[in-house]
Order: structure tokens, then C-alpha cells, then sequence
């Protein structure tokens, strides 16, 4: 879910029945009439589940994974607007392998960066379970000659997930939840990222811990991280840093008061802000929103706000107004919207 102008927007991936979908909505988003949604591609044998999409200076890119002949395809779309009209995308395979991780729909290995490029994680050939791999695109990105890509990390990942932000500076960040029992890894490139030789990681935890990751740069560069589990039961973790974050010991951690659903949201505010959202509950789910004004490594500072009946909680996505305030999308049994009472006569403006 991204904000660009007065527009709120999403990406989604439909598992069933196979088709990318987008949704875009002005203003007065609690009313369904005020969203713009259609399809922008039928995926082969419904095996296209996973999705990441952001704003770039030319207007949305989306990359997602495609089954043909048995074989993953990491596809990416372009548009630049009117994007609820297919004939508006230009779309391409890129790559082969999968996207994101194999339990859920939802991916953030996908980033714009300040040049105006595009950079992206995924699971490599031939089924994706073989190696993490990072592509980095110029220009023209839906044409698989634009992009420059290698073995990130090697391992088996079929099941696990990664995410990556890009700095204002254009260092790129990433976390990748590691094989079984191999916990979080934190990875950092420069420049010329296209050489595993420019990237330097640390691991930030163990276990089987690292689920549905996110990231995020702040004011100063700190870097903000959630995770969850694989195992059921067990709370959200958040860790920040604010300088060399190549250190393990200069990464602080808080424990949220709120266990991990099966994803897991993390933007921040004009302040800087931390909300994390995450959702659980396969009928009639509960979506959970948290907020932290100050010292957010304490548990208690956080604010925890809880909304009942919000599609069946699996993956959330969640953009901020320009009041502050959460705008979410919950997908199961459809996508679900939500927003503040006190927003919803509100046109959304920058």
C-alpha cells in the first residue's frame, strides 16, 4: 500500500484463481465506490502469490512470480498512471526464480532508489529455493537485459523470507530470515552492489525467528526492524540502530506488546516515528495497530490499538496520511480497508 499525490494505492496477488490486481482511491477511501481496482495480469496455474510493489519518480513498479512450465519467473510492471486499466502497465519477466517467501502473498523485496533504479531480492532458479539473489535495474526495468544480478546468500529458502530499503544516501538495506535455525541476517552494500565483495552483513538474531521482515532508514540513517516467528504464540520483535549497525552489540531491542500474525507491517512517521501493524485470525480476523512516541525500546511506551472483523489476517499493508494517521489493508476472503473515523471526510493531500 503506497501514497503518492492524492492517491492512496495497493498491489495485490490473487492465489486462487490467479491474477495480479490493482486498487487506487482518492479520497473518502472507507467508501467502496471510491476505489478504482482491475486486474493488470492472469499469472499461470494460480502459483503467482507474492508481491512487492513501490513509488517511484515515474509512478508505481510492481514485482511478483509467475509458474510457467514448472518454473518460477520474477516478473516486473510499470506504470505511470490510470494504472486500474491493464493497458496502462508494461510488464516483463525478468528473472528466474520466486518471490518472497512461500507462506504468505506479501513481499517488501522490492525498492526504489534515489537514481531512480530499482532494486530487488528474490529466491533463485530454478524453484527458489536454491540462493537469495540481488538485481538492481537502471532504466527500462520491465526488459530483463536492464538488470544486473547475483547470489546475495546461498542456502535453502524456499520457505523464508527478506526485505530491502534503500537510503536517501543509496545504501542499500536488507534482512533475510536464514534456513532453519539460522535466525535474521542484516546485510549493507554501498555501491556497485552488483559485487558480493561490496556487501557486509551481521546476524542479528537466532533461532527460528526472522519471519516476514521489514525494514526501514530513519532521520540520521537509524535503521528500524521488525520480525516475528514461525512459531505461533510469540511477540514481535523491534530492533534499531543508529550507527554502525554492522556491530551486533549496537543494535537495541524491544519485545512489542503484541504476538506476531502471519505478517507484519512497519512504516515511520514524519517524527520518525515507529507503527507497526500485524494481523491473525482466519475468520474474522484482528488486526492490530501499535505506536511508540518515545523510547520505543521499552515495551511499555508502546500504544496498542486493536480492530475486530478485518479480513482474515493474513497479509497487512499499511501507509500513513498526511495527519499521521494509519491507513491499513488486510487481504483474506478479499482486501479489506481501514482507517480512522476521524479521517474519512478527510482529501488526502500533500
Amino acid at each position: 500500500m503506497t501514497l503518492a499525490d492524492t492517491e492512496f494505492d495497493f498491489v495485490t496477488a490473487e492465489e486462487e484463481y490467479g491474477s495480479l490486481h490493482y486498487g487506487g482511491c482518492v479520497q473518502n477511501c472507507q467508501d467502496p465506490a471510491r476505489w478504482m481496482v482491475g486486474t493488470i495480469d492472469s499469472i499461470y496455474g494460480g502459483i503467482g502469490a507474492n508481491a512487492a510493489s513501490t513509488r517511484t519518480s515515474n509512478g508505481i513498479a510492481v514485482a511478483y512470480e509467475d509458474w510457467q512450465g514448472g518454473t518460477g519467473q520474477v516478473k516486473v510492471g510499470t506504470c505511470g498512471g490510470v494504472c486500474f486499466l491493464k493497458t496502462s502497465w508494461r510488464l516483463g519477466v525478468v528473472r528466474t526464480g520466486l518471490i518472497g517467501s512461500q507462506f504468505g502473498t506479501h513481499s517488501r523485496a522490492l525498492a526504489a532508489d534515489p537514481s531512480g533504479g530499482l532494486d530487488l531480492l528474490y529466491r533463485g532458479a530454478p524453484n527458489g529455493s536454491s540462493s537469495i539473489e540481488y538485481a538492481r535495474c537502471a532504466s527500462a526495468c520491465t526488459d530483463s537485459a536492464s538488470w544486473q544480478s547475483m547470489v546475495l546468500d546461498s542456502g535453502t529458502f524456499l520457505d523464508y523470507d527478506d526485505a530491502l530499503t534503500v537510503a536517501p544516501s543509496g545504501t542499500i538495506h536488507a534482512v533475510i530470515e536464514g534456513g532453519p535455525g539460522n535466525g535474521l541476517t542484516y546485510l549493507a552494500c554501498d555501491s556497485a552492489c552488483t559485487s558480493r565483495a561490496n556487501w557486509t552483513s551481521v546476524q542479528l538474531d537466532t533461532g527460528e525467528v526472522g519471519a516476514t521482515p521489514s525494514i526501514q532508514v530513519g532521520p540520521n540513517d537509524a535503521l528500524y526492524v521488525t520480525y516475528g516467528s514461525r512459531s505461533s504464540g510469540r511477540p514481535i520483535a523491534f530492533v534499531t540502530c543508529s550507527s554502525g549497525c554492522l556491530n551486533v552489540a549496537n543494535w537495541t531491542r524491544a519485545t512489542l506488546p503484541a504476538n506476531a500474525g502471519t505478517d507484519i507491517s512497519l512504516l515511520l512517521d514524519a517524527a520518525g516515528q515507529p507503527w507497526v501493524a500485524t494481523s491473525y485470525g482466519y475468520y474474522k480476523g484482528t488486526t492490530v495497530i501499535l505506536h511508540c512516541s518515545a523510547a520505543c525500546s521499552s515495551t511499555g511506551s508502546w500504544t496498542t490499538t486493536s480492530i475486530d472483523s478485518l479480513g482474515d489476517g493474513r497479509d497487512i499493508a499499511m501507509a500513513l496520511d498526511v495527519t499521521g494517521q494509519p491507513r491499513l489493508l488486510v487481504s483474506g476472503a478479499g482486501v479489506h480497508y481501514a482507517q480512522r473515523p476521524d479521517t474519512t471526510v478527510l482529501a488526502v493531500k500533500r
